[in-house]
């Protein structure tokens, strides 16, 4: 069965030719495995495939994801965000922007957040939104909830001495 997120993996290529893009699961920094398996649904006509989970998500066992049949199964290779950033050389995130269908929490654990500092953090979640609060409390504060999913967090600009926002 041919992976679906190869293909959106590689229209991004084809439509942002000036871009960086990469095709794995994002993952916390103790993970074991270097692929998982995903599950790849169908909600509707031309679906891009952007509610496809990993196959350990509990968003799984949810009602409303149930009636989204899975049509295919595939693996995908893994990394952390600081992985990726380390690799590109990325010294700040101005914005970063999470959506992973239920592991927030797994891909936050790989992103060294007080390393890179973002400005403005936004996480869909399903789950697990008081631990992830937790989580991103030492460096950010949660200003909004847009929807039901949708959390905003801005950095606590008072508790950091960001030299790189300070022009000499």
């Amino acid at each position: 069965f041919p992976s679906h997120d190869k293909q959106v993996y590689e229209s991004c290529i084809a439509n942002r030719p000036n871009s960086k893009v990469y095709n794995y699961a994002l993952v916390e920094k103790d993970f074991k495995d270097t692929e998982i398996e995903m599950f790849q649904r169908k909600v509707f006509e031309n679906d891009s495939g952007l509610q496809n989970t990993a196959s350990f998500s509990l968003l799984n066992g949810y009602d409303d994801w149930k009636v989204h049949n899975v049509v295919g199964k595939y693996k995908i290779k893994t990394k952390t965000l600081d992985s990726i950033l380390e690799e590109n050389n990325v010294q700040y995130v101005d914005y970063l922007s999470l959506d992973v269908e239920g592991l927030e929490l797994n891909a936050l654990n790989g992103f060294t957040i007080e390393k890179y500092l973002p400005k403005l953090v936004t996480i869909e979640c399903h789950l697990d939104i008081d631990k992830i609060q937790k989580h991103m409390d030492t460096t950010h504060v949660l200003v909004e909830i847009v929807g039901k999913h949708d959390y905003i967090f801005i950095l606590k600009y008072f508790n950091y001495g960001l030299i790189r926002d300070i022009k000499t």
